[in-house]
């Protein structure tokens, strides 16, 4: 047989290939794909001592996943380090702002694929004494996503300069930060 046969066959089962392995990646990408979920650094917090022992931690947190595919977020707990010391605070509850009065229990949350949750969640450690202080506490956040295992969500650092119980929202910056932006 001639090529000039074949030649058109060829270039047709090619451009068949490519366009079934085209649209069956573009439907992956745009439908299933598993994201990643981004965790946001609180700006601001609100801190209490209750019931003499315990500790009442409250951040404003904004989770967004960038795949297609919805992440569930099960259950979550807070690890804080303040010099030697490590604290577990379970999740409590969460409230639609820092300074909402209104709680909701602490429940699983859906993020949306491309979308994001926004809400200040509550940590709570209540039945044993919590022997930290004032300072810098290295805090992790982990969390039991859709894949059954806890992961780490984010670290970052608050800046606590006040702890006692009264709960006063407070801005989360070291003095470094705040001479970077004093007006002269």
């Amino acid at each position: 047989m001639d090529s000039n046969v074949w030649l058109p066959i060829i270039i047709s089962i090619v451009a068949l290939f490519f366009s079934v392995v085209s649209f069956a990646f573009s439907f992956w990408w745009m439908h299933w794909r598993t994201g990643t979920l981004i965790v946001s650094t609180p700006l601001s917090y609100r801190i209490a001592k209750i019931n003499e022992n315990g500790l009442l931690v409250e951040i404003p947190i904004s989770f967004y996943n960038n795949g297609a595919a919805p992440i569930v977020i099960e259950n979550m707990y807070l690890i804080i380090t303040y010099q030697n010391i490590q604290e577990r605070l379970f999740f409590n509850a969460t409230r639609d702002s820092i300074d909402e009065s209104n709680q909701k229990t602490a429940t699983q949350f859906v993020i949306n694929g491309r979308n994001y949750v926004m809400s200040v969640y509550s940590f709570q450690a209540r039945d044993k004494t919590v022997d930290i202080g004032i300072g810098k506490w290295n805090c992790e956040l982990f969390g039991k996503t859709n894949k059954k295992k806890y992961i780490s969500l984010s670290k970052f650092n608050l800046f606590v300069k006040h702890l006692d119980g009264s709960a006063i929202a407070r801005l989360n910056f070291d003095d470094e930060y705040r001479k970077l932006v004093q007006r002269p």
